[in-house]
This record gives C-alpha cells, sequence and structure tokens, in this order.
C-alpha cells in the first residue's frame, strides 16, 4: 500500500514568522556590517583617513629633503650664502650700493 506522506504547507502566519525572523537577521547583519565599528563605512572613513595622512607624510619627507639639502648648502658653499644673504636679507658687499625696486611701481595702469 502506498501511504500519503503529510506536506508541511507554510501557513499564513508561520510565513510572517520566517519573514519576521528575516528582516531582524538582515537589519542586525546590516548594522554590524554597514554601520559597526567594523562596517564598510568605518572601513571607507578609515581609508581616506589613511590616504590624506599617507600623502601628508610624503609631502613632509619632501620638505625635510629639501631642508637636508638647504643645510648642507649652507654649511659648505659660501656662494649659496652670498645669495641667500643678498635676496633675503638684502644685504650687499663692502662699497656696494643696494637698490630696492618695488613691485607695485612695475605694473601697468
Amino acid at each position: 500500500m502506498l501511504r500519503k506522506r503529510n506536506k508541511r504547507v507554510l501557513t499564513i502566519s508561520s510565513f510572517k514568522i520566517v519573514v519576521l525572523i528575516f528582516v531582524i537577521f538582515a537589519v542586525i547583519i546590516y548594522f554590524f556590517f554597514i554601520h559597526g565599528d567594523y562596517g564598510l563605512y568605518q572601513y571607507w572613513k578609515l581609508r581616506h583617513e589613511k590616504e590624506a595622512l599617507q600623502s601628508n607624510i610624503n609631502a613632509l619627507k619632501a620638505e625635510q629633503a629639501a631642508l637636508k639639502k638647504e643645510i648642507e648648502l649652507l654649511k659648505n658653499d659660501k656662494q649659496y650664502i652670498e645669495k641667500i644673504a643678498r635676496e633675503r636679507y638684502k644685504m650687499g658687499r663692502e662699497k656696494e650700493t643696494v637698490y630696492y625696486v618695488r613691485s607695485d611701481s612695475l605694473k601697468q595702469k
């Protein structure tokens, strides 16, 4: 004899429970993986902050290299020292007259 198997059919109330459990699980996953401390948004923010800091580090390293080069020039190169004295500090040699030209007087009106 063949017996009929009892098939489980989801009723409306059990279907609502399954959907509710799925929604709760989806919300929990959303908050943990999207908005949590280890979520995608936090990861995105930290990645952009890391890129900004890395570019800042690179700029500071370049500035440091330029300053080290200038230090070496100031220690060893007499012509560079003279150039700096003339340009930055408006100095001249003995018995030399230094003339200043104002930049606003050079503009045409």
